[in-house]
């Protein structure tokens, strides 16, 4: 059996977002989300760190659903820019974050200020458009300099008494930058470390995503045989296994043969070498901000960048 490439639309899918949008959560999840929004209500820090795969993204995605549905305050989703040969200090970094959100960088309220104004310039923005909870997807990315603009955005809410909660979501080495950083440090409730998925979190991510695979086994072979193969080989990356299934399901269909553990073992072999090209963090990160619009609807965009402007 020869592996085939992937299809070229099948790539954000793959890396959960945009789809995870409208799949249900996980059990573990649902408790990481109840915590964190009954948090929103107070100052400080929530900590979410493992290795990738362990659907942290996917999760930090379901908060601003949930937020919106439950007609409460928002819960906004910012995914950190990587960096490319900068250093990130304050002031780039709220920079950053005010134009990732879409305020324009040409305002007068925004060009040439210190970072102790753009700090009030983005509280003033997020309390208008109602958010009370700010996510920081790969905030890792931000260091030390760039994760203490956001210690000063937290440190100005808290000034004013606006109950305000920021969501930092890393690799497993991000408890160990916030250390370097006490004004966060100090303000962190939280620190969660996302291990590997079960295989019962596993069962129901991939089934979400590929309800193919049952009417796909080979004679003899169970659906639970199938998802304790792939958490093996992927040693619990939820990530990893679902896009396992994507080539099998592309494999199976061309050669027309049945699902089992051995085929499995066989895509995962043939593909290791591109599973890496695929999984790079730029991919992530293309996939990610190709999806913003589906979590700032139009109306929170427009309160946002109606608060405080003055224009050029």
């Amino acid at each position: 059996m020869k592996a085939h490439a992937l299809p070229a639309g099948i790539r954000p899918d793959v890396l959960v977002p945009p789809g995870a949008l409208q799949l249900n959560p996980l059990p573990s999840q649902v408790r990481m989300i109840d915590e964190v929004l009954g948090r929103a209500r107070d100052g400080g820090f929530t900590v979410w760190y493992g290795r990738p795969g362990g659907g942290k993204t996917w999760a930090a995605w379901l908060v601003c659903r949930i937020a919106a549905e439950r007609k409460g305050s928002f819960a906004a989703y910012l995914d950190a820019p990587r960096p490319s040969g900068m250093v990130w200090d304050e002031r780039k970094t709220l920079r950053a974050i005010l134009g990732d959100i879409g305020a324009p960088l040409t305002d007068r309220a925004v060009r040439g200020q210190s970072s102790g104004h753009l700090a009030r310039h983005l509280a003033i923005r997020l309390l208008a458009a109602n958010i009370r909870l700010l996510v920081i997807d790969e905030a890792g990315y931000l260091g030390a300099r760039g994760l203490e603009a956001l210690g000063m955005l937290s440190d100005h809410m808290a000034s004013k008494a606006e109950p305000f909660h920021v969501l930092l979501v890393g690799m497993t080495d991000l408890p160990g930058l916030l250390r370097t950083n006490p004004r966060i440090d100090k303000r962190v409730l939280v620190h969660e470390h996302i291990h590997e998925v079960s295989t019962t979190s596993l069962r129901i991510a991939v089934l979400q995503r590929h309800d193919w695979i049952e009417g796909a086994c080979d004679d003899g072979v169970s659906v639970d045989e199938l998802i304790e193969c792939a958490h093996q080989l992927t040693q619990g990356c939820m990530r990893d296994a679902i896009a396992l299934f994507a080539r099998a399901q592309e494999a199976c269909c061309t050669k027309k043969i049945r699902l089992n553990p051995a085929v499995l073992r066989y895509v995962f072999r043939a593909s290791e070498e591109e599973r890496r090209d695929l999984f790079k963090e730029e991919a992530k990160q293309a996939a990610a901000r190709s999806a913003l619009p589906e979590l700032w609807t139009p109306e929170l965009r427009r309160r946002f960048a109606n608060a405080g402007v003055i224009s050029a």
